[in-house]
């Protein structure tokens, strides 16, 4: 297991790959928003994370307006998924201060 440190707390999941967690021991799981902790919600804001096996990668964020997290694309390669993460800035980059906010 490897431990993912951020600004809300610690991730622990199977592998890092460019500070995205890949299959990470707890995580987001559907359901509805108002069961969620503002801890876990906190850890997770615009923090991609992927799922999967060899067969199939699926990268979800739980977005900056959202209590949900969304399902952002699903992929062959764990390299797809890491790519399309580092190439989508726009969708889950954090916002730095108000004059950054994307209402």
């Amino acid at each position: 297991m490897k431990t993912l440190k951020t600004a809300s707390g610690i991730i622990q999941c199977e592998i890092i790959q460019d500070g995205i967690p890949v299959n990470p021991t707890t995580y987001p799981f559907p359901m509805d928003g108002h069961r969620r902790s503002d801890e876990e919600i906190n850890l997770w804001r615009r923090q991609p994370y992927i799922l999967g096996d060899a067969n199939e990668w699926q990268l979800f964020c739980l977005l900056q307006s959202g209590y949900r997290p969304q399902l952002l694309g699903t992929f062959e390669t764990l390299d797809d998924a890491i790519n399309e993460t580092l190439n989508d800035n726009k969708k889950i980059v954090s916002a730095k201060g108000f004059g950054d906010l994307d209402f």
